[in-house]
């Protein structure tokens, strides 16, 4: 007898069946999704790196404004002091001028009881005419 040809069954491509097509359509959006998500990660994992460099960056800066902030009170606490020291030595100065200045008004009031040394010499010559005459 002869043998009848075996038919062999043809394979079908996913593609033919409608299910098939959805299963191939949902393994590309499963895909996607992954490549998406991937993508998300890497771009959260950038922006937290140049973030985090940033503001390693900003505390170093504050860091450093903190350290001169305080060198600046600090010499402005020395400063206030030496003020302090001379507002006292000027308070001292404008009293001790306010009493010379006393003291020369005083000195000029009574400078003014005394002859001239015109006046002196006016005299001197008045006294040598009058010890002329009398001595003659």
């Amino acid at each position: 007898m002869a043998k009848k040809p075996v038919r062999r069954k043809r394979l079908r491509a996913p593609s033919d069946t409608a299910a098939g097509r959805v299963a191939l359509l949902l393994e590309q959006i499963q895909e996607q999704n992954k490549a998406t998500i991937e993508a998300v990660f890497a771009a959260e994992k950038r922006i937290r790196d140049d973030f985090g460099q940033r503001f390693d960056s900003l505390e170093r800066r504050v860091a450093a404004l903190e350290f001169v902030v305080k060198q600046h009170s600090e010499q402005l606490g020395r400063l206030e002091s030496r003020m302090d020291g001379l507002e006292s030595r000027m308070d001292r100065l404008e009293a001790e001028v306010r009493e010379l200045k006393d003291a020369v008004s005083r000195i000029a009031g009574r400078l003014d009881e005394f002859a001239t040394r015109a006046e002196l010499k006016a005299l001197e010559q008045r006294v040598a005419a009058l010890e002329q005459r009398v001595g003659n």
